[in-house]
């Protein structure tokens, strides 16, 4: 089956890749149709292709992508790659990332990888410069500000740290903590020493 040149849409109706290596099996009409699906297609390679390293992510089902055969040869499936659709608009309501719009409008300088429940969103806008993490079930981020010059956590639920060796904090400014319920600290196997420089009472 040649002359299949240039991009082909279709749709994935199999994700279950059992090489484990994210390839995908599709339905284009007029060409793999039901019951006769596409073999198994590999991805487009997106940013850096080696071993260990890249993108790593397979469509859902259902989802609409892109398909390039070799040479136009449809029955190579193995030598064909299938790129990510493009988002759309269906009954008139964009599928574009909420993360991605500004009053219900899209903007193009907020790059946002949306999960079911994660997203990252990079806002390169003027003014703003940030990359955050996001939880998109309850609102908790982890967000890096160049404009604001920090980094902020928010967490709705509970924030849990772990550190398997020492931990250093070293602050050049002020540190204000607000808690509103009870605070321990439990020294389990060492003292804890606490060194604190007070001013000198000044003469009245």
């Amino acid at each position: 089956m040649g002359g299949m040149f240039g991009h082909h849409q279709g749709q994935v109706v199999d994700r279950n890749d059992p090489d484990g290596i994210g390839r995908i099996r599709v339905f284009i009409p007029g060409i793999f149709e039901s019951p006769d699906y596409s073999g198994w297609i590999k991805p487009f390679g997106l940013f850096d292709a080696v071993e260990g390293r890249g993108f790593f992510i397979v469509p859902s089902m259902d989802a609409m992508i892109m398909i390039v055969f070799l040479y136009g040869d449809a029955l190579k499936t193995k030598n064909a790659r299938y790129i990510v659709g493009p988002w759309g608009a269906p009954a008139g309501v964009t599928d574009v990332p909420s993360e991605a719009q500004v009053g219900g409008v899209v903007s193009p300088d907020i790059s946002v990888m949306a999960f079911n429940g994660f997203a990252i969103v990079v806002d390169e806008r003027d003014t703003f410069k940030k990359a955050t993490l996001l939880d998109r079930t309850n609102g908790s981020f982890i967000r890096l500000d160049i404009e604001a010059q920090s980094i902020d956590f928010s967490s709705v639920l509970n924030f849990n740290k772990t550190v398997g060796q020492d931990e250093n904090t070293d602050i050049t400014g002020d540190k204000i903590e607000t808690i509103s319920g009870s605070k321990t600290c439990d020294t389990v196997t060492s003292d804890e020493k606490t060194a604190a420089s007070k001013k000198s009472p000044q003469p009245e």
